[in-house]
């Protein structure tokens, strides 16, 4: 699983893929979270969340431009 890099809204995001299924996320050397995507068993959509204190729509955009890397 090879990091890449994203783009959201103009700002260069480096995400890492990790063993687990999560995915650590760099802003330059900084990072700035881990998402762990779910499925929703009611919609069968995927869910993406952290456990740090960013906006739930910054994470969300996010797990969408993964998940178009992944497809």
């Amino acid at each position: 699983m090879d990091p890449f890099e994203i783009n959201l809204v103009g700002e260069t995001l480096w995400v890492m893929p990790q063993a687990d299924g999560t995915f650590q996320i760099f802003r330059g050397e900084n990072k700035i979270a881990t998402l762990t995507p779910s499925i929703d068993e009611a919609t069968g959509s995927i869910i993406w969340e952290t456990a740090e204190l960013i906006s739930l729509e910054y994470v969300r955009q996010i797990g969408e431009l993964i998940e178009e890397h992944e497809m």
